[in-house]
């Protein structure tokens, strides 16, 4: 009899473990943040989680704004300072890449917005493009730039953040045609190609293992820093790490050729498991979600409304399926 038990009793914990255990989000619907006056893009949470940065339309300027949407304040109308600017770790100070324009002839800057001090002041110019997107090192004092496929490295402060987060030992930076791969005294080790293609909106997971990216006419992707280890997610655009680096928000929208017409927010797992559309709303365009530092909101714009959105996860549950 005790033969049997204990029989029974391995059978059932062998089926306990024999559930696939998923992580279930449960997203409210969006709320909006911005009343539609004017059209705001592209959210980004500061690292302390205290401030959402955004850009208007046409990426022209930069606007802050508290979590719940008060205290809305412009820190720069330059045009294109918008696309693809970022945080400092100690979340007070903006880089971006902006446009000048005099007499017809058109200037790149590398610009950094200080908030603390209100200041701005310009890093470098460039009077020739293409200039790729500015990417700080992990330390931020330095920035990363592209330009005519050859790198620069600028120095932006001499005073290494003091919010540094997790010790990355590699850097990488997406020129589109591949990844260069950094050393911790800015050495370029190697240049990856993980697959075949234009390299789009490339971001590394918040403990610097991963980098997730889209290919130009393709699907998402993750890979492991180096390049190895590539899970193709399907199609997918505008990838955005949870804190954890294990998941992903990302939208996936449909259009006729000429204009976007649908759009909603997914989220998914690196391994390509667990996707869930979060919005799922008719008559909204999701675009560009940011998930927050502390994992428990996504923002994304509306680009029907021009409102930015806020979508809160009220509670985390582990399903179990057979």
């Amino acid at each position: 009899m005790l033969k049997i038990k204990n029989t029974w009793l391995f059978f059932i914990l062998i089926s306990s473990f024999s559930f696939a255990q998923n992580t279930v989000f449960h997203f409210e619907k969006p709320v909006e943040l911005t009343s539609g006056d004017r059209n705001f893009i592209q959210p980004v949470w500061s690292p302390d989680n205290q401030k959402i940065a955004f850009s208007g339309a046409n990426y022209q300027g930069i606007w802050l704004m508290d979590p719940d949407g008060q205290n809305l304040a412009q820190i720069s109308n330059d045009p294109s300072a918008g696309y693809k600017f970022s945080w400092s770790n100690n979340s007070d100070e903006i880089l971006v890449r902006a446009v000048e324009y005099k007499k017809r002839r058109r200037k790149y800057l590398i610009k950094l917005h200080t908030l603390s001090t209100s200041e701005s002041k310009i890093i470098a110019e460039f009077k020739r493009g293409p200039l790729g997107i500015p990417k700080w090192s992990s330390d931020n004092t330095k920035t990363f730039v592209s330009n005519r496929w050859k790198m620069k490295l600028l120095e932006v402060s001499e005073k290494a953040s003091e919010n540094t987060g997790m010790q990355v030992t590699k850097e990488f930076y997406n020129n589109r045609k591949e990844f260069l791969i950094f050393d911790s005294k800015f050495n370029v080790v190697s240049k990856e190609k993980p697959v075949t293609g234009s390299y789009l909106n490339a971001v590394s997971s918040p403990d610097g293992s991963k980098i997730a990216f889209e290919l130009l006419g393709g699907n998402m992707f993750v890979c492991n820093i180096d390049g190895s280890n590539v899970t193709d997610l399907g199609p997918g655009e505008r990838p955005s790490w949870a804190p954890d680096s294990k998941w992903l928000a990302y939208v996936f929208p449909e259009d006729d050729g000429h204009k976007i017409f649908s759009s909603d927010v997914y989220i998914i797992k690196t391994d390509g498991t667990g996707k869930q559309n979060i919005t799922n709303t008719e008559n909204r365009i999701e675009m560009n979600p940011n998930w927050s530092p502390d994992g428990k909101t996504i923002v994304c714009d509306d680009r029907r409304t021009g409102q930015i959105l806020k979508i809160s996860n009220n509670r985390l549950e582990t399903e179990r399926k057979p």
